[in-house]
């Protein structure tokens, strides 16, 4: 699966609006953002594992998740996005 720009569901002005100020959009428009990101990417298995980095090379390849906090403190997180690991 090649990574290709799909538009959002999200007027752009809104998008704009919320990278100059730091607020993000209501609280279910970023769910549902975040949601379907997830669900875009759940299955892409392109790429290799860092080996070379001995942390990274024992890390279960099939995770993923990610997480959003606002300046406000609001947390929008899916899939394994508590799971440790090394950076």
């Amino acid at each position: 699966m090649a990574l290709v720009f799909e538009p959002l569901d999200i007027p752009e002005t809104e998008v704009l609006a919320a990278v100059s100020t730091g607020h993000l959009p209501d609280p279910d428009t970023v769910a549902r953002l975040v949601r379907e990101a997830y669900e875009r990417y759940v299955g892409n298995d392109e790429g290799t594992v860092a080996d070379y980095i001995p942390a990274l090379a024992r890390v279960n390849r099939s995770l993923f998740g990610f997480s959003i906090v606002g300046v406000n403190g609001a947390v929008h997180e899916i899939g394994d996005a508590r799971h440790a690991f090394s950076i």
